[in-house]
């Protein structure tokens, strides 16, 4: 199996100091939106002010179009699909990581498509409304995956 790890030029300036937050860490036992029906979560992120979720799982809180990436709403406590889910590969799908850079989601993981966009294998760049592809190269019969991603300003 090929691993591949991506690092993806940032370049940012900073000004004024930074902000800081505290929080309290409180365990909440209550019932809620139900989690995944199987698999696991193994990565996540924040996008437009939503919570991005990737895993193994192929649905999330029974909603259609969720398989292996999913969002969700905090202000209205819902998960939705993240642009039709990732097309899983050879016998299963996950995600791994997630970077942001010029506004855009990269995702990356081992899947054979996200929703279905050609090009996309084990990564894909999401705009905030569908899938594109980094023009990887990587043939449909390749096993191709990526497990961490990266902005730099190193480049």
């Amino acid at each position: 199996m090929h691993h591949a790890s991506f690092v993806l030029p940032m370049f940012a300036g900073f000004a004024g100091s930074a902000m800081a937050q505290t929080c309290t860490a409180t365990w909440d036992a209550s019932a809620g939106t139900p989690g995944t029906t199987t698999g696991y979560v193994g990565a996540f992120t924040k996008y437009c002010g939503k919570l991005i979720a990737s895993g193994s799982f192929t649905e999330m809180a029974g909603v259609p179009g969720t398989s292996y990436i999913a969002q969700y709403d905090e202000v209205t406590n819902t998960w939705s699909s993240l642009g039709g889910g990732l097309t899983p590969g050879i016998g299963n799908a996950f995600g791994t990581s997630f970077a942001t850079y010029t506004g855009d989601l990269y995702v990356g993981g081992f899947f054979s498509t996200a929703n279905n966009v050609p090009g996309t294998k084990s990564i894909a760049r999401w705009d905030g409304t569908q899938y594109n592809s980094l023009g990887t190269g990587w043939g449909p019969d390749t096993v191709t995956d990526v497990w961490s991603l990266l902005t730099s300003a190193a480049f």
